[in-house]
């Protein structure tokens, strides 16, 4: 729903503001029209073929859509894209956050069940996505309002994952600002490996204590049945490996996929909404294949962004990319709202594209070496 809204917004844009003439014909990144094509393909060996077909049947225009938006923006008018959208998207959800207690207390004794938890926490990971946006695109009084809107609609929503999520987007974020800041050579790289160094120890500290970590944040070492899913998901992947079981017919609710039934034996009747791991997840609708597409076309993004100089859309393209990486260990977006961004990205930062050299910056930097320069 938000992520269609989402596209709908970006079409009115593009036909209101840019019209066609402004639309740039230049193609996608090779890696990113693969997984176009295998996400299509995938109708013909999919377990529950009319739904994928149904499902791409929507999907596939938002994906087109996003792209030709992203190739005809400038810096600053991705800006202000990002700016408009966080506001109708945070609306979105702050509405779909206050029905949910109606909505809990009319399912009566499954009130918490999972499907409940899962939508807690894909608001929850979305409010943190846009609070990033903000962060990084929106320096105004308007950001600083609507970001205020999103802490407390994070309180209000109760999930700790995703307060922990926005809670390391806020430390990356004054990570890469401190880093950024005005130094010499020196002192530049000695904040790298000071930052390096206490990522390091974090992971280690959080690997070590994990179980007094999971007591504090409410949650049992198995992370809320998570790990338990993903043993049995693996055999179902098994089955499929390569090309998978078709696209969002692998656990969708909607989809009564063979999947769905398997793993609903395993847990006695109880279905997980999807495999609570990103990679987890695309594997299982389009296999190793379609897995191995994602992350090249989200490399090539990554190497596009590195060779941008210090600014905005570079901040926000690495930080994206970090953020979709961490919050994939627990949850499973990647084939949904973030690789419609990820091709608005791809369209953006494409050669040929119309965007022109960043209109402001961040965080910036002294001359010299900056992090993720390239050559």
């Amino acid at each position: 729903m938000i992520t269609l809204s989402v596209a709908f917004v970006l079409a009115v844009l593009v036909i209101v503001r840019y019209r066609l003439g402004r639309l740039r014909m230049i193609l996608p990144s090779v890696p990113l029209i693969l997984l176009a094509a295998t996400l299509l393909l995938s109708v013909f060996w999919s377990d529950v073929p009319l739904y994928s077909a149904e499902r791409l049947r929507t999907y596939g225009p938002v994906l087109v859509v996003a792209w030709m938006v992203g190739s005809c923006l400038t810096r600053a008018e991705f800006r202000r894209i990002f700016t408009v959208l966080s506001l109708i998207s945070v609306v979105v959800v702050a509405a779909l956050i206050a029905g949910s207690p109606a909505a809990r207390a009319a399912s009566g004794a499954d009130a918490e069940g999972w499907h409940a938890q899962y939508s807690k926490n894909g608001l929850g990971i979305m409010l943190a996505f846009w609070l990033l946006c903000l962060l990084v695109l929106a320096r105004n009084r308007f950001g600083v309002v609507l970001m205020g809107l999103i802490v407390v609609l994070s309180i209000g929503n109760q999930s700790r994952t995703s307060q922990l999520a926005m809670m390391l987007t806020v430390a990356a974020v004054l990570g890469l600002a401190w880093q950024r800041a005005p130094a010499n050579a020196f002192e530049r790289r000695m904040r790298f490996r000071v930052l390096a160094t206490g990522v390091t120890a974090a992971v280690g500290a959080a690997f070590l204590l994990r179980n007094y970590l999971f007591e504090l944040a409410g949650k049992d070492p198995t992370l809320s049945l998570r790990t338990e899913i993903w043993q049995a998901t693996l055999p179902e992947i098994a089955k499929a490996p390569f090309l998978g079981h078709g696209a969002f017919a692998f656990l969708e609710v909607d989809s009564d996929s063979p999947t769905r039934h398997m793993v609903a034996r395993h847990f006695n009747l109880f279905v997980p909404p999807h495999a609570h791991n990103a990679a987890l997840d695309l594997t299982g609708q389009i296999g190793l294949v379609g897995l191995v597409f994602f992350l090249v076309s989200a490399g090539v993004v990554l190497l596009r962004a590195l060779r941008l100089p210090v600014g905005e859309v570079k901040d926000f393209a690495l930080l994206f990319l970090a953020f979709i990486a961490v919050t994939g260990l627990v949850e499973s977006m990647f084939l949904g709202p973030w690789l419609v961004v990820l091709v608005l990205l791809d369209g953006h930062l494409s050669p040929g594209a119309r965007a022109a050299a960043p209109s402001g910056v961040l965080f910036r930097s002294a001359p010299g070496p900056s992090l993720g320069k390239v050559g």
